[in-house]
């Protein structure tokens, strides 16, 4: 037994350093990092009307928060402890099963690949990042854990666990588009252990929520409507475009709306699988973007899509690629650190642009661990196809592996759905199934056994 630890002390070993952890992060970031897009939120959560194409949920979020600093400081706050509070809370339970199950003491290996995972810098630095992406996936995580406990625990506290749960995916569901499908999955954590009676009500709840929090945030952030999905939808197409007519040497035949060559030459310059914004430089391809309107770019897209398949799979191909990190992470967008977007909305909230030695610490940090597998998704991607793996192998108590997997296949859901949809390669947009990799790997550590063993490692 010199090597092993007791499952609750493993557990406790591990939340203290996770809430040690969240102290640090608080105080390193606060009132946290902020970029042009939150400069715009900022100025929305102050006006409440909508100016942009982002969801409006985190702008009247920050709102009732407050506005300005004040609001930015709590958002920091709340992701931080989100985050870390769900990884402690997921190791506690899974040292609470294995200890139920026989006793058997945990390897210290175990406990310090536990330890690593707490101590990922990735956490440590997009924690105090003011981004829906942040946001969104610490709710996540959060659902995550309060599903997982209702899974685990039983009576009054497997039905305060639930409600916790939906509570939160209830308003993840608006952070991002992702949360249509993100949202309902993690439900399947409490679903999975309730009487038919009792899942109806959950999901009558969820539904009741959702919409509430939905009017709440329409009058909170007005002028929203829906035009961040038809944007959305618009900017693939046009991003798609972009990247088939990019790949052909010369202009198609048969196109519902002819390319100019100008337009056509341009594309060719601009184009950049990793994001749509270069497009931007090229004023000719915005003007024809423009004169074809939404219904011409429809007819060209399923056109080019049709006629031209090979070269619409490399492009997106690519552009997935990119996001991955296979093509490295010098155009997705990595870290943000300091004040920086738009200087007028940021006045208007009596915040400053700039970087203090905090901001230039965390930088620091981040430049360090940039050529560190932890910063190619891809890595985080095979993390949960071989945690995938092991649940097939290893023993865990069922309610466990059943969370496991409804936790795995909605990080699975993620990658897929950046797939088809993908217009930049930002770092950030993956954040999310990083986290919830990180809960399944801590059950694995601290609760899995290899199918032989019984008593010790």
């Amino acid at each position: 037994m010199a090597h092993t630890l007791s499952p609750r002390l493993a557990a406790g070993l591990v939340g203290i350093v996770g809430m040690m952890l969240a102290i640090a992060v608080i105080a390193l970031h606060v009132p946290g990092q902020m970029s042009m897009d939150t400069s715009v939120q900022l100025y929305e959560a102050k006006t409440g009307v909508s100016i942009s194409w982002n969801p409006p949920a985190m702008s009247a979020l920050l709102r009732w928060f407050g506005g300005g600093r004040q609001a930015t400081t709590i958002f920091v706050c709340l992701c931080t402890l989100l985050s870390y509070g769900a990884m402690a809370a997921i190791s506690l339970m899974a040292a609470e099963a294995r200890d139920d199950a026989d006793g058997a003491y945990v390897a210290s290996w175990r406990v310090g690949l536990a330890l690593l995972l707490m101590l990922n810098p990735l956490i440590a630095i997009y924690s105090g990042i003011v981004w829906k992406d942040v946001l969104f996936a610490a709710l996540l995580a959060a659902g995550a854990a309060f599903g997982t406990a209702a899974i685990v625990y039983r009576n009054k506290r497997r039905a305060t666990a639930a409600l916790l749960c939906c509570a939160v995916l209830s308003f993840a569901l608006l952070v991002r588009q992702q949360g249509i499908f993100m949202a309902p999955l993690l439900l399947l954590l409490p679903l999975s252990v309730l009487s038919w009676r009792a899942r109806g009500l959950l999901v009558a709840l969820f539904l009741c929520l959702s919409f509430l929090l939905s009017q709440m945030v329409g009058e909170t952030i007005r002028d929203a409507e829906d035009r961040s999905s038809a944007v959305g939808l618009r900017s693939i197409m046009i991003f798609d475009i972009a990247g088939i007519l990019a790949r052909e040497p010369a202009v198609p035949e048969g196109l519902a709306e002819p390319v100019p060559p100008q337009v056509f030459d341009a594309l060719h310059a601009t184009y950049d699988a990793a994001r749509i914004d270069t497009l931007g430089g090229a004023p000719s391809v915005q003007q024809w973007f423009r004169s074809i309107g939404p219904a011409g770019i429809r007819r060209v897209w399923g056109s080019l899509i049709l006629h031209h398949p090979q070269s619409y799979l490399a492009h997106r191909a690519t552009s997935y690629a990119t996001l991955l990190g296979l093509r490295g992470i010098g155009k997705t967008l990595p870290v943000h650190v300091g004040i920086e977007g738009n200087p007028a909305y940021f006045a208007a909230v009596g915040l400053q642009e700039g970087r203090n030695s905090r901001s230039l610490l965390i930088l620091e940090i981040a430049s360090a661990v940039m050529g560190w597998p932890i910063y190619r998704h891809a890595f985080w991607l095979a993390l949960a196809a071989a945690a995938a793996m092991a649940l097939v192998y290893v023993e865990l108590p069922p309610g466990l592996r059943r969370g496991a997997k409804i936790i795995l296949s909605g990080v699975a859901l993620m990658y897929i759905s950046f797939l088809p949809t993908t217009i930049a390669s930002d770092f950030r947009y993956l954040y999310a199934p990083i986290l919830l990799t990180s809960l399944v790997l801590l059950v694995l550590l601290l609760c899995a056994r290899r199918p032989a063993m019984r008593a010790g490692e």
